[in-house]
């Protein structure tokens, strides 16, 4: 869980991938309906050429069809002017026209071929070449054509005024950099987006979650927990934000001082606690994580309490017995470090009644001497002993103590006996044996 790898990293395949954002395809459509508008009347030029009467015409056949919307005749027209073979300008026009029909369509995989045909031919105007270039990178971005896209997008933008650029731009290509993995050349561009986005309109969390990302890809922790803490702000509700946060947090601390509760994250415990005490909590391992870290901080009451409610609320019915058992044992050993002996007997005898162990019987049977339950200790050490426990001597020394405590003086030597057999236990139960000689 703790690992130095992106298992913790904002869960967030979507981020990495690339957000779709659907706006710029829309701007896309936009501009190419504007160079609509610019088609040339006969005289007019471009690249100092200009067309043709007869080819005005059918350039102006289609811009009527698409003008009325009918865009299936307007498909058939184009490509039918297009096999007449028709001289560049025309030609580059009609594939800027086919580009717009398609993009009509939402047909972004057939345009993108149309726009690069249409500018390929470089007949048009700066200001026509320039539009079309800027539409084609952003598709090839879209179509993850990365190597040819990038540079033609980031050329668009330097020769476009700064105040025609929008934060869409910008977060088209981070999430290009991303995609590939290039965590640095994709940061300061997310970052632009943002920026632009927020002097005029609501930043989506989506693209504070991106830059929580590639922080985070860069293991530049303060900035990704600073961003997190907007994503929060915003999904105050959402335990997986708050588990971000705390994970970041404890992972901004060097792995050395995370396991000391002196160099532990005081940040990363009070984020995680604050979700426990909102009643946000929705997976067994957020309980067993706090639990985890209240314990690393010498807290073991806090951690057993945390991993009561666990209990109570059910967070663990998913796992198996075998590892609901394990958990029991370390609510057991919590309750123990925190000098709270009646849960900690409780917690085991809870255990022991779903299935009998000897090391928990002996556990559970020191636990009520130090209590005192006498009576209890003594039922636990004889369901030990009949279930032939590896250390006799120890178990029976421990019965023959409680059986004096009973005043069962002679049962309390019997055992004493037994217990002298062992070498291990020869010296103890020889000095047992002396005080109950010594008192009867």
């Amino acid at each position: 869980m703790y690992r130095k790898d992106h298992s913790i990293y904002p869960a967030q395949r979507m981020h990495l991938s690339g957000h779709n954002d659907g706006g710029y395809l829309h701007w896309c459509l936009c501009l190419c309906v504007l160079a609509a508008c610019l088609i040339c009347s006969p005289q007019a030029k471009a690249k100092d050429k200009q067309l043709s009467p007869g080819e005005f015409k059918r350039i102006q056949q289609v811009q009527i069809l698409q003008t009325e919307a009918r865009w299936s005749e307007a498909r058939k027209v184009i490509r039918q002017h297009l096999k007449d073979e028709p001289r560049p300008l025309l030609e580059a026009m009609l594939w800027r026209s086919l580009a717009q029909v398609e993009l009509q369509d939402a047909d972004y995989e057939k345009a993108l071929p149309a726009l690069k045909k249409a500018w390929g031919l470089k007949q048009l105007s700066d200001e026509e070449q320039l539009s079309l270039q800027g539409i084609m990178s952003q598709l090839m971005l879209q179509q993850e054509e990365y190597k040819e896209g990038i540079p033609l997008f980031l050329d668009w933008l330097s020769k476009t005024p700064e105040d025609k650029h929008e934060a869409r731009h910008y977060l088209a290509l981070a999430q290009a950099y991303t995609v590939q993995e290039k965590w640095k050349s994709a940061l300061p561009h997310a970052k632009k987006a943002v920026a632009i986005k927020s002097k005029k309109d609501t930043v989506p969390v989506s693209w504070y979650q991106l830059l929580v990302s590639l922080h985070t890809r860069l293991e530049q922790w303060p900035q990704a927990i600073r961003m997190q803490k907007v994503v929060l702000d915003r999904q105050a509700g959402e335990m997986r934000q708050w588990r971000q946060l705390a994970l970041l947090q404890y992972q901004s601390q060097p792995e050395k001082k995370r396991k000391t509760s002196s160099g532990f994250p005081e940040s990363a415990l009070a984020t995680l606690r604050t979700a426990w005490e909102k009643g946000l909590f929705d997976k067994a391992n957020d309980y067993q994580m706090l639990a985890q870290w209240f314990s690393l901080n010498d807290l073991p009451y806090k951690a057993a309490r945390v991993l009561e409610d666990g209990f109570k609320r059910q967070a663990f019915t998913a796992k198996s017995n075998q590892q609901q058992r394990r958990i029991h044992r370390q609510l057991a050993g919590l309750w123990l470090r925190a000098k709270e002996l009646e849960q900690a007997e409780q917690v085991l005898a809870q255990l022991i009644r779903q299935k009998p162990d000897k090391k928990l019987l002996q556990q559970i049977a020191r636990i009520q001497i130090r209590q005192q339950k006498w009576s209890n200790a003594e039922k636990s050490l004889k369901k030990l002993l009949a279930m032939q426990p590896k250390n006799p001597g120890d178990v029976l020394l421990l019965h023959g103590i409680t059986l004096l405590q009973l005043e069962k003086l002679d049962q309390a030597e019997g055992q004493f006996l037994l217990a002298r057999k062992n070498k291990r236990n020869q010296h103890s139960a020889k000095q047992w044996l002396q005080y109950l000689a010594s008192i009867r």
